[in-house]
């Protein structure tokens, strides 16, 4: 059993809640059964370089600002976090990096909720009132949000928190979520197919409902393409539908190009044999 603690960047990903991460992954990283991925990444490296100099910035700016780094570590059971600094007497410092993707969607009124769940965790340990998130965009734009201490948000965090440690520390695996980031961990616990596994009438009622339920999926896909087919034929060779003035439906032609494989492997046999490559992946199948 590993004495690891769950730090506010992880918080997240423990209440289930980080895209990237499946509370299946973290819970192996903290019962020691998969190593824990490193965080050598170029974007990782130039976000720490950064940070002295972004808390410079916002000092300039006229924020009282005492920046940490990594020098702090504070404790509560197994909890724990590094605060990036302190503002004032009662706030705590986040400093965060995005590139021009994440540019494209970044709001300082709607903070990624990974964001949001680390600034609670990181009030709760402190005892810190508020969060000051300080955000350099794409390199090029430094956005500030405040984010006030919510007692039930809190509340909830550390429940869930709390009911994910439990797992790490009675060493049985949380339940799937249906993430895709559950999906890809399970793909990496699990790459072999080989043996049997005798099902318990539980495992049936299981294999019932996963088959009930793709059956109203495939009859909603059904809807869904019968409404779509329908305004289809209302827009004819329309690129827009409005009401009142408003679009409300569009059908544009969109070009595309792909790579015409059947061509290739025609005219080029030897360039598409020497191009193509073999993989292999588990298929998962409810038989009939």
């Amino acid at each position: 059993m590993t004495t690891m603690t769950l730090g506010g960047s992880e918080a997240a990903a423990a209440c289930g809640l980080d895209r990237y991460k499946s509370k299946i992954q973290l819970w192996l990283e903290k019962t020691g059964q998969l190593e824990r991925e490193s965080a050598g990444s170029d974007a990782a490296k130039w976000g720490n370089l950064l940070e002295p100099v972004i808390a410079g910035q916002l000092v300039t700016e006229g924020f009282d600002i005492r920046y940490l780094g990594t020098t702090e570590l504070v404790t509560d059971g197994f909890r724990s976090c590094h605060p990036d600094g302190m503002v004032g007497d009662n706030g705590v410092l986040e400093i965060k990096t995005i590139g021009a993707r994440g540019a494209l969607s970044w709001s300082p009124d709607d903070l990624p909720v990974g964001f949001v769940i680390q600034a609670v965790h990181n009030m709760a340990l402190t005892g810190k009132d508020f969060c000051l998130v300080a955000c350099l965009i794409a390199g090029q734009r430094l956005e500030v949000s405040t984010i006030e201490r919510d007692h039930d948000l809190e509340a909830r965090v550390m429940q869930l928190e709390d009911e994910f440690w439990l797992h790490v520390t009675e060493n049985t695996p949380p339940e799937p979520d249906g993430s895709k980031a559950t999906d890809e961990m399970l793909k990496k616990m699990y790459p072999g197919a080989y043996g049997v596994v005798n099902l318990t009438s539980e495992d049936l009622d299981l294999v019932k409902e996963l088959k009930l339920l793709k059956d109203a999926s495939a009859a909603a896909d059904k809807q869904i393409a019968e409404r779509e087919q329908r305004l289809k034929m209302l827009l004819g060779d329309a690129t827009l539908g409005l009401f009142e003035g408003d679009a409300v439906v569009r059908w544009p032609v969109v070009e595309a190009k792909k790579l015409d494989t059947k061509r290739i492997k025609d005219e080029y046999p030897e360039i598409a044999a020497e191009c193509t490559r073999t993989s292999s992946y588990r298929r998962f199948v409810v038989t009939p």
